[in-house]
């Protein structure tokens, strides 16, 4: 008997919490929604079914006072924790949610409700979607403004997503410390920094943040060579050598590690503008313009 109980409670177990991952059913995130009649945060742990596109929204009625209990080592009885789970909205295809759509930091809208992805709910999901929604900083130089339309097109076509973006001026401090690590005292070297200083620092930039599987080393690999005469030869395909000039006005910058591209969103998408640092000020004037939104269904279909 005491064995039939145990089994029937492991299938209890493994229905509330099924398996992650493709083979799996589900993906598993943690939810915000901000309740503007109560006046409060919920907290959700979002499922998501890649097999057909289906979320399930599960509350948790205690769950950030159980984590503050775990921390000062305090056990919380598996019973109680299930007790405070409610589940919101069963499983269901909700229209807009998909694959690319959940990422950290996204807003997503659920039937009407607009939640934001705060972190994984489990270890699979965040080991999975680290390196499929992996962020790098990308920046289009002045020579590359013309071409606006048809790189921002490229950039989709080749796998990315463009999840923050900037038209900026930036003052020849900030030109400065944006190439610090590429400053050399050899006379050289030296001088084709203060070149790219003066460059940088002469016309409005764009600058991105690119989304996408592995999207270091791939927006790295889709630019190219930094001289467009070595692009055009080795990388014929490649953004610089379809749009560079030479091997300073190659059109495109890219982060070359994890810890440079963090450095560099930083600078021009600080994440706390309290420490006192400022990014580069925007290019808009504010005079004899107006405001155009291009709405996503329209980016999505170029």
């Amino acid at each position: 008997m005491q064995d039939a109980s145990k089994l029937l409670f492991a299938i209890f177990i493994a229905l509330l919490f099924p398996k992650s991952g493709i083979d799996g059913n589900r993906f598993s995130f943690l939810v915000d929604w901000h309740d503007n009649e109560a006046s409060l945060v919920r907290k959700f742990n979002l499922f998501y079914f890649p097999s057909d596109d289906a979320i399930e929204l599960v509350s948790f009625v205690l769950k950030y006072t159980f984590d503050i209990l775990r921390s000062m080592n305090v056990s919380v009885p598996l019973q109680i924790e299930l007790k405070n789970r409610r589940t919101f909205l069963k499983k269901i295809k909700c229209e807009g949610i998909t694959f690319k759509s959940l990422y950290l930091g996204s807003f997503i809208n659920v039937f009407s409700r607009q939640m934001k992805v705060v972190d994984y709910g489990d270890a699979f999901t965040r080991d999975y979607f680290s390196s499929q929604t992996e962020r790098t900083f990308a920046l289009m130089k002045p020579e590359s403004l013309k071409h606006l339309g048809n790189i921002v097109e490229e950039i989709y076509s080749r796998g990315f997503e463009i999840t923050k973006a900037k038209m900026c001026l930036l003052s020849e401090a900030q030109a400065k410390e944006f190439y610090k690590e590429h400053e050399d005292k050899s006379f050289f070297l030296g001088l084709i920094y203060r070149t790219l200083v003066r460059h940088m620092s002469s016309e409005p930039v764009l600058a991105m943040e690119l989304m996408g599987k592995d999207a270091i080393k791939a927006w790295r690999r889709e630019i190219g060579p930094t001289d467009v005469e070595v692009a055009k030869k080795e990388a014929p395909s490649s953004l610089r050598s379809l749009f560079g000039i030479n091997k300073t006005q190659n059109g495109f910058h890219g982060s070359d590690s994890l810890e440079s591209a963090q450095r560099e969103l930083q600078i021009f998408f600080p994440s706390d503008t309290s420490l006192g640092k400022k990014a580069p000020r925007t290019s808009a004037t504010f005079v004899n313009c107006t405001c155009c939104i291009i709405k996503p269904h329209a980016v999505k279909e170029g």
